[in-house]
């Protein structure tokens, strides 16, 4: 019996960041993630609301908001999906705030962005909360 795909979200507002990240995570091939895409906090809200996933990849800065309000509202609605925060502006004040709201994972897209399938499958290799 095949094993469904872990539901994975990239939320940022730059559609090539968000592009590129989704070829990122799809170069494991041994992996059997479905990757979906938001580039507003309207659009991710609207997934979030009709779908279910495993993991979200969340930018801070958001055009119309600050993704540490949708990471706020995610963890309220659903704390066991997994919350990997993306960033340009990785400040000790971002990520504490981050993990403060229940970030499981802090990345700046300027230095780790090559890590981020290795956190996603460390992350979702664990048992699911």
């Amino acid at each position: 019996m095949k094993t469904p795909a872990k539901r994975i979200l990239i939320v940022d507002d730059v559609r090539a960041i968000a592009n590129r990240i989704a070829l990122l995570i799809e170069e494991c091939k041994s992996c059997n993630y479905e990757i979906r895409q938001a580039n507003t906090v309207v659009e991710a809200k609207n997934l979030l609301n009709s779908e279910t996933f495993n993991l979200i990849l969340l930018d801070i800065h958001l055009k119309e908001n600050n993704g540490l309000f949708l990471l706020q509202e995610i963890k309220n609605r659903n704390p066991e999906v997994y919350v990997i925060m993306i960033t340009n502006n990785a400040t000790d004040e971002y990520r504490n705030a981050s993990l403060q709201l229940g970030a499981d994972n802090f990345l700046d897209k300027t230095t780790d962005f090559e890590f981020i399938p290795q956190v996603i499958s460390k992350l979702l290799s664990v048992n699911q909360r």
